[in-house]
């Protein structure tokens, strides 16, 4: 909670430690031991008795406040309606039956009820623990039917395809979540709509590249403009760079990419700083007259280390 917590080493011992968690006060997370047997839904639901253990205190104290044995009444009462004011508040985002900025158990509530999609939560689950323990990671299936678990398992053999440079394929994995517009979430799909855009005009000849963004509903050139994530951020440069030919809001957007890096899990942080280099590189070759010096550190993502020379050896004394 409050970005404190614990964190179960390879040994199996459990270490304090400072770490960024996805929820709204805090997140536990789990592994599975069976894929197909293993049920999640426990876990979704525990919250909801420590809330009622929350409101049976609140009462209590609010009780306690409105009689004149205790010594401080007004103060137990207030303390007990800030106590249940607050937690209510938190609980109600929880149980929210959509998906929000962060993982909420209302959601998880409304997919876990199909066993698919069990499966493909526990899936993650355990590919999401192989990557954070740098295991390798087991059979990963690339889901035709795609909801917001199955796309973050596609998403590992994602970016594997951007990793080494197969666009192609990147673009055959993100399509799926394209067609698979009513079974996702809006920001999912707005944000492989952005991922598409990007990609295509490293793929695709210029003048289509620029006519499938042109073509683009309103919505998705929002959400691209917004600069909310790394994929947005690479998608505006090459759209602002090569499509509307405009260096301040090409800077706009490259001033954007530290806090879209921020919030990358850190395994795709290389892949990603690579992919915005190349894209970077694209609109300089396009517009050598502009200056774009300042993001000189972007693009050295791009180029590999080069190994330190020998320095000459001086000639030994006789």
């Amino acid at each position: 909670m409050l970005g404190l917590g614990v964190k179960r080493q390879k040994n199996g011992k459990m270490k304090f430690t400072f770490s960024d968690f996805d929820g709204l006060t805090g997140g536990t997370v789990i592994v599975p031991l069976d894929l197909k047997k293993s049920n999640p839904r426990p876990y979704i639901y525990m919250p909801f008795v420590f809330f009622l253990l929350e409101v049976i205190g609140s009462v209590v104290l609010i009780a306690l406040g409105r009689t004149s044995v205790t010594g401080m009444p007004l103060a137990l009462q207030l303390a007990g309606i800030l106590l249940l004011t607050v937690s209510g508040m938190i609980y109600l985002y929880d149980i929210f039956p959509a998906a929000l900025d962060g993982t909420n158990d209302g959601y998880l509530m409304t997919v876990l009820n199909s066993k698919a999609n069990v499966e493909a939560y526990n899936d993650l689950l355990l590919k999401q623990h192989q990557i954070a323990f740098s295991e390798k990671v087991s059979g990963v299936q690339i889901y035709e039917k795609v909801t917001d678990f199955t796309a973050a398992i596609n998403s590992i053999p994602f970016y594997e395809a951007l990793g080494k440079g197969d666009y192609l394929s990147a673009l055959d994995i993100n399509e799926k979540i394209i067609l698979s517009k009513g079974q996702v979430s809006s920001n999912l799909y707005q944000e492989a709509i952005a991922e598409k855009t990007a990609l295509s005009f490293l793929t695709k000849p210029l003048e289509k590249a620029k006519q499938s963004f042109i073509d683009l509903p309103l919505e998705s050139k929002k959400h691209i403009a917004e600069l909310g994530t790394i994929v947005a951020v690479r998608a505006y440069v090459l759209v602002s760079g090569l499509a509307e030919e405009s260096v301040i809001e090409t800077e706009a957007a490259l001033e954007k990419a530290e806090r879209g890096f921020n919030k990358l899990p850190k395994d795709r942080v290389a892949t990603e700083k690579k992919l915005l280099a190349i894209s970077l590189e694209k609109v300089i070759a396009a517009h050598p007259d502009w200056d774009l010096s300042a993001y000189d550190y972007l693009r050295q993502a791009e180029k590999p280390a080069e190994a330190p020379k020998d320095e000459p050896k001086k000639p030994e004394d006789k």
